[in-house]
């Protein structure tokens, strides 16, 4: 049955090894099944192991040291949504982003809000407090102190929950009338499955993941939990490069990309893919109209 939409209406896409960290596999083989109702994918066992970010940093990243989030993380989430914030008026706003890590954007934009908060594991939270970002160990921490926010970020997690039905309705509560809820999800439906198809996946389908949704299935599940979409655009994080690299070698480039072509180029690539929803992510803002 799907975890989504009920319905008994699936098939098996997966059943074989996926990537289980930065250079490993699962031991043993692993099955995905497909939604034909809601078109969501998700894993027959799912897991809630890696929802503590400390081990999935140390899992995926290497270590989740506050070194490793400078020098790893903050920049390539600086740049994801360095052109996405432009479209959020964030003046006067209240801020929280889940899963926020070292709090990388929320320090970039609390100069216009009116004040920011974080959830995350209890290891940033010295980090984070002295940023002036005010913490929280958990949702249910903030449902108890009745505060309620304008503006929610959750960049890149849903995929990771267990249950992502129930964290939306969780983040819908904290979220005032009419307020925004911000959401990064991978995109199963981008270039890289449609040129790679297995290749591409057997890196993509990892053990972090409980779910992979597309714009359909995502349509589906906001809509299902009453937000609805004001936006939805796409996110290509990965170079033109990095793509005909991928092409080339049959497998993640990682050092060994090819120049293949200059930066104006580059941007065209990603503004198309973008366009056409075809990249990498897709970025809703949704309202809680209700």
């Amino acid at each position: 049955m799907c975890p989504i939409c009920k319905s008994k209406n699936q098939i098996r896409v997966w059943n074989n090894k996926i990537r289980d960290g930065k250079k490993s596999y699962s031991k043993n083989k692993i099955k995905i099944f497909l939604c034909l109702n809601c078109e969501t994918r998700y894993k027959l066992i799912r897991s809630k192991k890696y929802l503590d970010n400390i081990i999935f940093r140390k899992k995926y990243d290497g270590e989740a040291s506050i070194k490793k989030y400078h020098s790893f993380n903050e920049k390539r989430e600086l740049n994801k949504f360095k052109n996405f914030f432009k479209k959020i008026n964030f003046k006067n706003k209240k801020v929280l982003e889940h899963n926020c890590g070292g709090g990388s954007i929320l320090k970039q934009i609390q100069k216009k809000t009116k004040f920011v908060a974080g959830v995350d594991s209890f290891y940033y939270k010295d980090y984070l407090t002295k940023n002036r970002i005010e913490y929280f160990p958990n949702i249910n921490q903030i449902t108890k102190e009745n505060k309620k926010f304008d503006i929610i970020l959750s960049l890149g997690e849903i995929e990771h929950k267990y249950d992502p039905v129930l964290f939306l309705k969780s983040l819908k509560k904290i979220l005032k009338k009419n307020g925004l809820l911000i959401v990064r999800i991978p995109n199963f439906d981008n270039i890289y499955r449609y040129s790679l198809n297995e290749t591409f996946l057997k890196d993509d389908y990892r053990t972090s993941h409980n779910f992979y949704f597309n714009e359909n299935s995502l349509d589906y599940l906001f809509q299902k939990v009453g937000f609805k979409t004001i936006d939805k655009s796409g996110l290509q994080e990965y170079s033109i490069n990095n793509f005909l690299s991928y092409l080339k070698f049959n497998k993640r480039p990682k050092n060994k990309e090819i120049n293949f072509f200059n930066s104006k180029i580059d941007k065209s690539f990603k503004r198309n893919l973008e366009n056409t929803l075809t990249s990498t992510s897709l970025l809703y803002i949704l309202n809680k109209n209700v």
